[in-house]
């Protein structure tokens, strides 16, 4: 992929609400039976925030106005480390290295942190 062409990977904003919404909702369309009910998910519409309240951090990676993949940092329960959180990419974006680039961000936020958690 022409890197001029890659997806930009940025902060969430509350206001990508309903693109990362349609994103994750789309990703779980794809598993018959698997059902993700909005109202038990209210931090998708105010994802900057939610993310910041707890300690952590998100992003989102945008491709000509679309969101199409995610990734948050967040403090685990018990506050010993963090976690991966949240990491989805459209169907149509992956296998595109998409997933790793968030990753790699993530990592590279604290590299000594050997307490980041991935499930």
């Amino acid at each position: 992929m022409d890197p001029a062409l890659a997806p930009v990977i940025r902060a969430a904003q509350d206001s990508d609400g309903d693109g990362l919404a349609a994103l994750i909702f789309g990703c779980w369309a794809e598993y018959p039976g698997c059902v993700i009910d909005a109202r038990e998910n209210p931090e998708f519409w105010q994802i900057a925030t939610w993310s910041s309240d707890q300690g952590g951090r998100f992003w989102v990676a945008e491709d000509r106005g679309r969101i199409v993949a995610s990734a948050g940092l967040l403090p685990t329960a018990d506050r010993a480390g963090q976690e991966l959180a949240k990491l989805y990419v459209a169907r149509e974006a992956r296998r595109q290295g998409l997933a790793g680039r968030l990753i790699a961000m993530v990592e590279a936020l604290d590299p000594e942190d050997a307490r980041l958690r991935f499930f």
